[in-house]
């Protein structure tokens, strides 16, 4: 962004310009000025102002490169982009080695996804510089291999950066996200503490080491290295969070509370931090003291369905479950189709005898979650418990052929048999569930004497050997 001073002359420079243009009069800018103006009206995206300033400029300065990359910048804006490339290959006659051109070329075969040339521009231009634009150079190559998605390349590019400028932010910054997403925790633990070597107040780079090492489930030396970057900068709010969230990982909950709340005094993220809280307390079961957290976070953003849903929780883990039910239903109104919410409000209907209600919820549910074994067995149990044990079975019944493995559901389906006093279907029922996994019960076979001489299991057992 431009300086206020810069701001306030380029403001006057367009109203100068814009007075002229309104009394039909000619000011002739210089080179500086006519592309500032330029510039002005591209950021202000008013494309047309921006064009005839710029062709303005090819005329007046035809031997600078400046105004063929306003030009181009401007075609790439409203997706011109052949027309964008054929004005930087004029630009690049008059100035062969202008960085702001290969930059531009760079940004729109990117857009148009054509990556190895831009790869092949930057590797070509990398190859003639030296010291710290060099390094800007690897970064933008990272952003191409970025845009391809290739993350390995994106971290070695990072990695030449920093071996030029070991404490570069931006290449710190990016590092354990490409980190994360191929999961190269070991060489990262093994790169950054070479930058610690070198720089031991380096604190981006501890805290690359513990994200590295929260990676590999090493909460001990995550913790460590997050305490670190505390020590080194003591308002990074990022490492009191991303601590605090290891400390939850290791089970150690009221140290990972005493961090949140330090924290508290300077995090733009306060909701996210009282939300953080919460699930500490639920952790250690003070459900009174998690509730009074999360409402603090409802208290910032009223819309917040998950925080909403949390305090709910809460009231039934504490045996509340009449006030968790205005909880569970906010947070359902705000997010209609949260799978986890749905079921959370039917178990409190269910446990403030009102199954109807949770029978309408999975009625609903099965209409979009007709593959998912839970949702039909939680509803199993809700008739069940209803006293319909015939309707339960039936459900049982209805979705047999449509989960892999039905081996709960056999199991259920003799249950309810044998409470129906179904006595020889529930035998059936019973040889039916073992058969279905016939290796894993050994036994089996010293029953046989017993069974064999049952025709309907003789005829189960020659059905299975069939098979």
């Amino acid at each position: 962004m431009f300086d206020k001073h810069h701001e306030n002359r380029i403001r006057e420079l367009v109203n100068k310009y814009e007075e002229a243009l309104q009394n039909n009069e000619e000011i002739l800018f210089d080179e500086q000025d006519l592309g500032d103006i330029t510039v002005y009206y591209l950021n202000e995206l008013e494309y047309e102002k921006a064009m005839v300033l710029a062709e303005e400029g090819l005329i007046r300065f035809k031997y600078s490169s400046t105004f063929y990359n306003h030009k181009a910048e401007i075609l790439k804006e409203i997706s011109q982009y052949e027309e964008a490339l054929e004005v930087l290959d004029q630009a690049e006659i008059f100035s062969p080695n202008e960085t702001s051109t290969m930059l531009n070329k760079v940004d729109i075969f990117s857009i148009l996804e054509r990556f190895e040339e831009a790869v092949e521009i930057l590797k070509k231009a990398i190859q003639t510089e030296h010291g710290s634009t060099k390094g800007e150079l690897y970064l933008e190559l990272a952003d191409i291999y970025e845009d391809w998605e290739k993350y390995f390349e994106v971290i070695w590019c990072l990695k030449q950066c920093l071996d030029i400028s070991p404490e570069n932010e931006e290449a710190l910054g990016r590092m354990w996200f490409s980190v994360e997403l191929t999961e190269t925790y070991e060489q990262s633990i093994k790169f950054h503490k070479e930058l610690i070597e070198l720089k031991p107040y380096n604190y981006l780079a501890w805290n690359n080491l513990g994200h590295a090492y929260r990676g590999i489930k090493d909460y001990k030396k995550a913790i460590e290295a997050f305490e670190f970057v505390m020590a080194i900068n003591e308002t990074y709010e990022s490492a009191y969070i991303d601590c605090g969230d290891v400390l939850y990982k290791d089970e150690q909950y009221q140290k990972a509370i005493n961090l949140y709340i330090e924290v508290l005094d300077f995090t733009s993220l306060k909701k996210e931090i009282y939300y953080n809280i919460g699930k500490c307390y639920d952790k250690l079961k003070d459900y009174q003291k998690s509730r009074e957290y999360y409402k603090e976070a409802v208290i910032i953003d009223p819309y917040y369905a998950r925080a909403f849903y949390k305090i709910g929780k809460a009231f039934l883990n504490s045996d509340s479950s009449e006030k968790a039910i205005p909880q569970l239903e906010k947070a359902n109104k705000l997010e209609k189709n949260n799978l986890t919410f749905q079921v959370s409000l039917a178990d409190a209907y269910i446990k403030t005898n009102k199954p109807e209600k949770a029978l309408k919820i999975y009625d609903k549910l099965l209409n979009s979650n007709e593959k998912n074994k839970q949702v039909h067995l939680n509803l199993i149990t809700i008739l069940y418990e209803m006293g319909s044990t015939t309707e339960a079975l039936q459900h049982i019944e209805s979705i047999l052929n449509t989960f892999e493995d039905i081996s709960d559901l056999l199991y259920i389906k003799v249950a309810f048999l044998y409470e129906l006093e179904e006595r020889e279907k529930s035998k059936k029922a019973l040889l039916e569930a073992l058969l279905y996994n016939f290796d894993q019960h050994e036994f089996l076979f010293d029953l046989m004497p017993i069974i064999e001489t049952d025709q309907t299991f003789l005829d189960i057992i020659k059905s299975y050997s069939e098979k």
